[in-house]
């Protein structure tokens, strides 16, 4: 029996399935993180500067880089 997974027509499946998969996890990934971003400018009363927002809000976008990763290699 043939492993499914060297076969170009399921690696291309796959990609193709990431892709989507990575771009609604981008989309939800930027309202949290927006959100998060929001309530702290509220409850610290000031403007977050760039690299203060990038640390309150990066783990927000690992399963989208993972998902990224994965896609590319296939």
């Amino acid at each position: 029996m043939k492993n499914i997974f060297k076969r170009p027509e399921t690696l291309i499946g796959v990609g193709i399935g990431g892709f989507i998969s990575a771009a609604v996890m981008a989309g939800k990934a930027s309202v949290k993180a927006n959100q998060i971003i929001d309530d702290t400018e509220y409850y610290e009363n000031k403007d977050l500067s760039l690299s203060e927002k990038v640390k309150a809000t990066w783990k927000c976008y690992i399963p989208t880089a993972v998902t990224t990763v994965c896609t590319i290699m296939c």
